[in-house]
């Protein structure tokens, strides 16, 4: 008897693996598939668990993770993550939003300078006489202080 080619050796086991499968000939055969919840998954993306963290929760692999939410859910795991996640942030939002109502006084300065773009006032004072120099003394010293600075950087080797 001769041998098959190697060629046709390979296209035999490729047409023998049928999807739903999970391994072998014989129809059923292989490991079923690892149950996933689904919730516990969502509620540690709420949470803003890391993927290490939530696969090591469910006791499954990254690619595994990955695979079975495209599988079961019909959708990239980044968009699933991305969408609970987003309810997260809505809810953290919302709690921040209470506690500032009830009047923490802290969470409102924060949510206003976050939200509503507020910002301290800052005070500059200015400690000069008027007339104690003349304008050609003033840029003068300005120079003096900006060479000082730049020889401060360590860009001169003269103190050495």
């Amino acid at each position: 008897m001769a041998k098959q080619p190697a060629k046709k050796k390979a296209a035999k086991k490729k047409a023998a693996k049928k999807p739903g499968k999970h391994g072998g000939k014989r129809p059923g055969a292989g490991r079923p598939p690892k149950p996933l919840d689904w919730k516990l998954v969502g509620q540690l993306n709420v949470i803003h668990c890391t993927i290490e963290e939530i696969c090591a929760c469910v006791h499954v692999d990254k690619v595994t993770l990955y695979s079975r939410c495209k599988k079961d859910l019909g959708v990239d795991y980044s968009t699933y993550a991305a969408e609970k996640r987003g309810e997260g942030k809505a809810s953290l939002r919302r709690v921040q939003l209470q506690a500032a109502m009830a009047g923490d006084k802290t969470m409102l300065v924060w949510l206003g300078k976050n939200l509503l773009g507020q910002e301290d006032r800052k005070k500059h004072e200015v400690d000069l006489k008027v007339g104690q120099w003349s304008d050609s003394k003033v840029r003068e010293e300005a120079r003096r202080i900006l060479l000082e600075e730049t020889c401060d950087d360590g860009s001169s080797d003269s103190e050495s």
